[in-house]
């Protein structure tokens, strides 16, 4: 089926900024992400006519699905949208680039680590503590995903109000970000206190759905014992390619997590979310024990929005959305 998120597809090929981004904007165009659509709108027609016999046949006494079956056919359907809604986190930063958070404490080397990353002197270094006061980004590629990477003001406890203010964004970028690059100083020991001090930061931050790496720098500099995790010398760029790829490494893993099918257009994302809500309500008339032919109106809706994405239901205003998008005539 050749539908209107085909077409949205081109102009995404168009806008990609990375190997991946232009991989699933062909993938669409090919017809992988339609095929998924629908898919899902015929298991919901087919639902709906199971709805609609029962009560066409009402008077007859006749059964075409019992309500546990219809209960079952529909948690499976959700299941399958609420995938999809989902996936629009990871399908928004695989377009955009994944954003990857530098944090630590003061003077741990995150400036110089960007700059390592980057190979070029992107961030300003300083021996100070806290010369960092906000955030610095930039994008580079890595094995055809394009990364964000944001080098934040060292996290510590400061009387110094502008310095609080950066600390405060530090934060935020972790929590928003898909990986977190923790990076702390190899020649200071690794005791109880630094495992205390990362416990610490990840509650402060909530990186439990998030990839966390802790990253002991300076390992140009003398230091003992062997810490867990990744050592790198910032200074020298060692150890450097090694956290590329397994950076690149978990955000591939992210990718396959979804076989390949993400929402990556916001007003795909909006629609399938009126899909779900749909359903919802469908499964509260179920429950309810409500007449087919009430439960089968919010059935009915969640077809009309899924048919906004695919083409079968359309409006000017959603055409002139999608077709906007290609700046025709400028």
């Amino acid at each position: 089926m050749a539908g209107l998120s085909q077409a949205e597809a081109v102009a995404d090929l168009i806008d990609s900024r990375s190997q991946l981004a232009h991989s699933l904007a062909v993938s669409q165009m090919r017809g992988g992400y339609a095929k998924e659509l629908e898919t899902l709108r015929q298991e919901l027609i087919d639902l709906a006519a199971l709805l609609e016999l029962e009560l066409d046949f009402s008077d007859e006494d006749v059964e075409f699905a019992n309500r546990e079956r219809l209960q079952s056919l529909l948690s499976e359907l959700t299941a399958k949208v609420q995938r999809l809604v989902g996936s629009f986190q990871d399908g928004n930063v695989f377009k955009n680039g994944i954003p990857v958070a530098i944090v630590g404490r003061p003077n741990a080397g995150k400036s110089s680590l960007l700059n390592a990353l980057l190979s070029e002197d992107r961030a300003i270094v300083s021996p100070i503590p806290g010369t960092t006061r906000d955030t610095v980004e930039e994008t580079m590629n890595i094995d055809g995903l394009v990364f964000r990477f944001i080098d934040t003001a060292g996290i510590r406890e400061s009387d110094n109000q502008i310095e609080n203010l950066g600390i405060d964004r530090s934060v935020k970028a972790a929590q928003q970000a898909k990986v977190i690059l923790y990076v702390r100083d190899v020649t200071v020991p690794f005791d109880q206190y630094a495992i205390d001090d990362i416990a610490c930061f990840t509650e402060r931050c909530g990186v439990k759905d998030k990839h966390l790496f802790v990253v002991h720098n300076k390992c140009d500099l003398p230091y003992s014992g062997q810490p867990e995790g990744h050592i790198v010398s910032a200074k020298q760029s060692t150890g450097i390619d090694r956290l590329k790829q397994s950076i690149a490494a978990v955000a591939k893993a992210d990718l396959q997590q979804n076989n390949g099918v993400l929402l990556t257009n916001a007003r795909h994302y909006e629609a399938m979310k009126k899909v779900l809500a749909a359903l919802n309500e469908v499964k509260k008339g179920m429950d309810a024990g409500l007449t087919p032919d009430l439960v089968v109106i919010d059935l009915r809706d969640a077809l009309y929005h899924l048919g906004t994405i695919t083409g079968t239901v359309t409006s000017d205003e959603v055409l002139s959305s999608v077709f906007s998008r290609f700046c025709i005539g400028k």
